[in-house]
């Protein structure tokens, strides 16, 4: 598994430097991640749709010592109605059978002479059939001299079934690919408790926020990635039947925190987040943008029937066949002509390797056939 998250990473970076090529006018500086819609503060944030006097959930007497909840559903949180300590965001998430999660941040240093960094991160999942969409945008908010405008990348990924298809956007440009593994992959890459620990956070009440029923907290100390942090303050509100994160405000001054790796050395400012979730256990459908659908980016590019895509871009697509690759040539030479295209030059064709290359519309489709396992074909196609 580590391997293909290795994987996965290397190749959006690829995707990003050659999108960031594609670009006009200086594009120097690293885009940064995308510019939020402004945090609110904890008053305006927090949803408190109950009434005020509702019998359903009366406060605990003032002089009752709460005792101890029942044992929380996740280890890394503990909760009661005095105090909270949650060492991962995340827990429980996994016992939902659906959420969309969004968490904005931005961080604006001390020295006017630099621009804010500004980030957000979306994910959606569901359980049934099992999918996720990751979404990491951001906005390059210090352009090189000239540029007209700060440029946005964002960053897209779904895992639905084996495949996992990422699309990077910037500067205008697109592109797509497809990776198909052997098992279903649903981690996401990026990590909520690296936001770092809340420890001791002390209970305010009860409240409805998106629908389901909270306890709200407030802290004003946070552990690991706040540190370097000479101010913080935080509100949390977490689900009182599965001990994770509904909503989360906070705002810090002093060190960059999560925006460390990008911000210049012993930098001081002010920083804010916004942690929400939201279709909590509704139904929903995650499914791929259709310019990740057709191998090589072309709807009329045939496939061989049983053909199993191990990866493709919008100029290039891998796939396995069990099929001989006599075979798969005859299919080819049938269909590619059936679909518009037209032979180009003679096939090398031997008993274990096959080279075609078919035009059409300006377009060359370059197939290369070699045998695989058990008499089967691995095909690579590139359009050019």
């Amino acid at each position: 598994m580590k391997t293909h998250k290795t994987l996965l990473f290397i190749l959006t970076v690829i995707l990003a430097l050659g999108l960031a090529a594609c670009g006009s006018g200086g594009g120097d500086a690293t885009p940064e991640p995308a510019a939020p819609t402004a945090a609110a503060s904890s008053a305006d944030t927090q949803t408190a749709d109950e009434p005020a006097a509702a019998p359903a959930t009366k406060s605990p007497a003032p002089t009752a010592k709460p005792t101890l909840a029942a044992a929380p559903t996740d280890a890394s949180a503990a909760q009661t109605d005095e105090t909270l300590n949650l060492a991962d965001r995340a827990s429980g998430l996994k016992n939902l059978k659906s959420y969309r999660l969004t968490w904005i941040s931005e961080w604006t240093p001390g020295d006017a002479t630099q621009k804010p960094v500004q980030m957000k991160w979306t994910q959606e999942t569901v359980t049934d059939p099992p999918a996720q969409y990751i979404a990491w945008s951001g906005t390059n908010t210090n352009p090189a001299a000239g540029a007209a405008a700060a440029d946005e990348m964002v960053s897209q990924m779904w895992h639905i079934g084996p495949t996992t298809y990422m699309l990077m956007s910037a500067n205008g440009e697109s592109q797509c690919m497809a990776i198909t593994q052997d098992e279903a992959d649903t981690e996401a890459p990026f990590d909520p408790s690296l936001l770092g620990d809340i420890e001791n956070a002390k209970y305010v009440g009860r409240e409805t926020v998106n629908g389901m029923r909270t306890k709200h907290y407030v802290y004003d100390t946070i552990g690991f990635a706040m540190l370097g942090a000479d101010k913080v303050k935080g509100d949390a509100w977490v689900a009182e039947d599965g001990n994770y994160m509904v909503k989360e405000v906070l705002t810090w001054e002093g060190g960059a925190g999560p925006f460390s790796g990008l911000a210049q050395d012993e930098a001081k400012g002010k920083g804010s987040w916004t942690w929400e979730l939201s279709q909590i256990n509704e139904k929903f459908t995650i499914e791929p943008p259709e310019e990740c659908l057709n191998p090589a980016g072309d709807a009329a590019l045939p496939m061989p029937p049983g053909a199993k895509s191990t990866m493709q871009t919008t100029q290039m697509a891998q796939y396995t066949l069990a099929m001989p690759v006599a075979d798969v040539v005859k299919f080819y030479k049938n269909e590619m002509p059936a679909a518009g295209w037209s032979l180009e030059g003679d096939p090398t064709e031997t008993d274990g390797l096959a080279m075609l290359a078919f035009t059409k519309d300006g377009k060359t489709a370059n197939i290369m056939i070699t045998g695989g396992d058990n008499n089967g074909s691995v095909v690579i196609v590139t359009v050019e």
